[in-house]
């Protein structure tokens, strides 16, 4: 028998071909496992490179130690300069020092593998992650005689790590600032994050929210528009935004959910105090709208009612002083001072009326001829302001958008007023003319020269019944309280500036909505 080593080449004549051709094949055999060792060796040295993954041996007879070709790229030591346990041990941080030397004296002495993420600093300096792991050899007979295992560099997965766990406490944080309840459950409703404030809104800890079922833990929101808007979130992709409230809390939520691969995000916030004063404004509203078909009701009583004991009274009194020669000089006194009476109450109903009506009878906005107002009411006035032999002047003013009804009253009233608080004497002088004329508005002036008012009691006059001169001119009191409410209807603002002796001078200004 003749035996041949891997890689001997033999040459061997026999007197039959069959010898001849047995050997050529044992050595064509050899020949390819030594290269299919060689490849295997050259992908190993490979994947060790791409996985940074090397391995060591421990021999415990010798303490020495047998690195894989990883090991020296890792540590960046030369590749024969294979270290002691000793040196080997040095390139760990003294904690993680601590915990391989522990690992391994238990591997040797009870077999128990270790698996631990260690950091180590190389020999130019540079500190690494690198997972370990080791496990004991036995011989025939059982005893631990090595210490094996393998190296692999994870720095990049765990700066991965701790980047992620950096962002995460960065997203808490930011999720525990926010004023807005906050919280997430996965695909099978179980809560996996709870902020601050939903803990607050919902009356329940993290510990007896997380990990646990949505509707289990709050049973009274299946069937509720939570469930209903929750689950379309879920099987839809789509976010949603509603409104809904919860009884068992007491509480109203205004809700946006976000659903994403992972389950369903849930910003949430408490609205109670909002829909209690949207409640209470519609109470307010609702009340409002009865209090004005109360007046709605008083301007008609007003308008027939009152005014009808009136003309009867002012009809009787007009008869009796036809027959004046019947009465003496206190009984006619008296008669006309009825008269009066009768003419200032009419006159005191007629404006009442009118006040009720700039909201109750008011009419849409539109654009106004400011100019053809301003005539019509000067052709209105055209007998007073002969008889005082008033003088207005006027200049061209631009147009507004407004109830020109309203807008008439306002002119109407404010030039009353000038012709009537004249001074004694005097011809009343009435100038009304546009200043400030901007894209942001323009403001309408009325000047006049009479007696004028001490300005402390400026306010006063657009209030109702307020009158600064109740003994030396007649009226209501009511009409700067009508140009006051038409004004706040239109968006404009008035001012005055008086001084005793000097005139009085009005600004309405108009806002740019008001222009055409």
């Amino acid at each position: 028998m003749i035996s041949l080593s891997p890689g001997l080449l033999l040459l061997i004549v026999l007197p039959f071909a069959g010898s001849t051709l047995v050997a050529f094949i044992y050595w064509r055999q050899s020949k390819h496992r030594a290269q299919s060792l060689r490849e295997s060796e050259a992908l190993l040295e490979i994947a060790e490179k791409a996985a940074r993954l090397g391995g060591w041996m421990m021999d415990l007879s010798t303490g020495k130690l047998r690195w894989s070709h990883a090991m020296f790229d890792i540590f960046e030591i030369p590749a024969e300069n294979v270290p002691n346990i000793a040196h080997g041990l040095s390139f760990f941080t003294p904690d993680s020092r601590r915990i391989v030397i522990k690992a391994v004296d238990t591997c040797k002495k009870t077999g128990i593998p270790f698996d631990e993420d260690l950091q180590i600093r190389t020999e130019f300096g540079r500190l690494r992650w690198v997972r370990v792991i080791g496990q004991a050899v036995k011989n025939e007979n059982g005893q631990i005689t090595q210490v094996q295992g393998g190296l692999q560099d994870i720095t990049a997965s765990h700066q991965a790590m701790e980047q992620i766990q950096r962002f995460s406490e960065r997203q808490a944080k930011v999720f525990e600032s926010i004023t807005d309840a906050f919280l997430t459950v996965d695909l099978e409703w179980r809560f996996t994050y709870v902020n601050r404030r939903s803990e607050e809104l919902l009356n329940k800890n993290r510990e007896a929210l997380l990990g646990n079922n949505l509707w289990e833990i709050f049973p009274a929101a299946r069937g509720t528009e939570f469930e209903r808007q929750y689950r379309h979130a879920m099987a839809s992709g789509e976010s949603v935004a509603f409104e809904a409230y919860y009884p068992p809390l007491d509480n109203w939520f205004e809700v946006s959910a976000y659903p994403s691969d992972e389950g369903l995000a849930i910003y949430y916030r408490s609205i109670k105090e909002r829909k209690q004063a949207q409640q209470q404004l519609e109470q307010t509203m609702a009340e409002l709208e009865r209090s004005n078909r109360e007046l709605q009701d008083f301007a008609f009583v007003a308008s027939h009612d009152l005014q009808e004991p009136l003309r009867k009274i002012q009809a009787f009194s007009d008869r009796l002083l036809t027959q004046s020669d019947r009465f003496n000089m206190r009984e006619q006194d008296y008669l006309q001072r009825m008269q009066s009476a009768a003419r200032r109450m009419q006159s005191l109903i007629q404006d009442l009326l009118t006040y009720s009506r700039v909201t109750t009878n008011a009419q849409p906005l539109a654009v106004c001829d400011t100019n053809r107002i301003l005539d019509e009411v000067l052709q209105d006035m055209e007998t007073i302001v002969s008889r005082e032999n008033a003088v207005i002047s006027t200049r061209t003013l631009p147009p507004i958008t407004g109830d020109a009804t309203q807008i008439r009253q306002v002119f109407q009233n404010l030039l009353s007023n000038a012709i009537k608080f004249h001074k004694s004497g005097e011809n009343p002088q009435v100038l009304i003319y546009p200043e400030n004329s901007t894209t942001h508005g323009w403001t309408l002036v009325v000047n006049d020269s009479g007696v004028g008012f001490d300005m402390r009691y400026a306010e006063k006059l657009f209030h109702p019944f307020q009158r600064l001169h109740k003994q030396a001119f007649p009226g209501t009191g009511i009409g700067l309280a009508i140009v006051r409410k038409i004004l706040d209807r239109h968006g404009a603002t008035v001012s005055v500036e008086s001084k005793v002796g000097q005139g009085t001078t009005f600004r309405i200004h108009f806002p740019a909505s008001n222009q055409r």
